[in-house]
């Protein structure tokens, strides 16, 4: 199972690189391989175009040999989004395929996410935000 990561577009490399590293035990009991969001943007944005099309690239897209799906299962690192990773979370809930926030304090915790609030839609770079499962 392949597990997008999203990371704020602007997410500094060795940061990215820890946080994977922190939630990979918990990624491999359930053998799901990390898939670092500013990775993905290298390999597919520029066949795509444009932001709409890699968005279904990553929520759509499959494997050409296996047919299997890229992505079985999204990540958010923050519960408040940018535009494009609001429409990722949006389009992996509506399939439906699992969405989680990790937080990482005192030790890894996954939340399922629920939906996407819309707090300001002017606002492209933390304009949404997460509503989780536990969430009132």
């Amino acid at each position: 199972m392949n597990a997008f990561i999203a990371f704020p577009k602007d997410q500094d490399a060795m940061v990215r690189s820890d946080y994977i590293e922190q939630i990979r035990p918990s990624l491999d009991n359930i053998n799901a391989v990390p898939h670092d969001s500013a990775d993905v943007f290298q390999r597919y944005f520029a066949d795509c175009g444009s932001w709409d099309s890699f968005i279904e690239k990553v929520v759509v897209g499959a494997d050409f040999y296996t047919r299997e799906p890229l992505f079985q299962l999204f990540i958010c690192t923050q519960r408040v989004l940018g535009r494009a990773s609001a429409q990722l979370v949006e389009r992996f809930l509506q399939i439906p395929r699992p969405v989680f926030y990790c937080e990482i304090n005192d030790g890894v915790n996954f939340y399922e996410v629920s939906s996407v609030i819309t707090e300001d839609p002017e606002n492209w770079v933390g304009g949404w935000s997460l509503k989780l499962s536990i969430d009132s």
